[in-house]
């Protein structure tokens, strides 16, 4: 009579192994997706931002949303001819600074240019810069999604990763060997 078989001694069982390690390497991968996906994300258009000027001029706060969609630069050139108007005149009482603004929009210059058959106006104006003169920086971070939300998730998805695993486990061994179910399900190793 010949000395029962282990389980490791059939190729269809270790080849089994090999594909149960490599879903549990997937659900890691998984795990990892998730919990990088529930990060807390700055919300550029609920935060506050400042304009500083090149000079050293600091203007007011205004919020994410005068903001162009995914940078940093305002969203019409009439908000950025005005920063760098106001950037280059830090001299300007706060209260003045609109009739101020406006009185130099009266100077502009309107040249008509010949390309080919077509005509097309330029609008320059000697009184507002043409370069950037100012940056804008982040003065109050608001943020989507909070680290307890992130813990919560790895946590969650950590057990229901370990939860599966076993689940896995127990169903093959009790059907390719009939093995006892919950023996199986409440072992993570065996020992030999």
């Amino acid at each position: 009579m010949s000395a029962p078989k282990k389980k490791s001694d059939y190729w269809w069982y270790r080849l089994v192994q090999v594909f149960y390690v490599l879903l549990i390497l997937a659900f890691v991968c998984v795990i990892g997706g998730a919990t990088y996906a529930a990060f807390p994300r700055l919300d550029g258009y609920s935060s506050s931002y400042r304009t500083h000027c090149n000079s050293g001029t600091v203007l007011g706060s205004f919020e994410g949303s005068d903001l162009a969609y995914g940078y940093t630069e305002f969203e019409t050139s009439l908000y950025q001819e005005t920063m760098r108007f106001l950037c280059s005149r830090p001299d300007i009482a706060p209260e003045n600074r609109v009739d101020a603004f406006n009185e130099a929009k009266l100077q502009d210059q309107i040249t008509w240019k010949q390309f080919g058959s077509q005509r097309f106006k330029t609008v320059e104006n000697p009184m507002i810069p043409k370069a950037k003169n100012y940056s804008i920086i982040i003065e109050d971070k608001i943020y989507d999604g909070s680290w307890w939300i992130t813990f919560a998730v790895l946590i969650g998805m950590s057990m229901a990763g370990l939860l599966l695993a076993l689940l896995t486990r127990a169903v093959f061994l009790y059907i390719a060997f009939k093995e006892p179910f919950m023996k199986n399900m409440l072992v993570l190793r065996r020992s030999k």
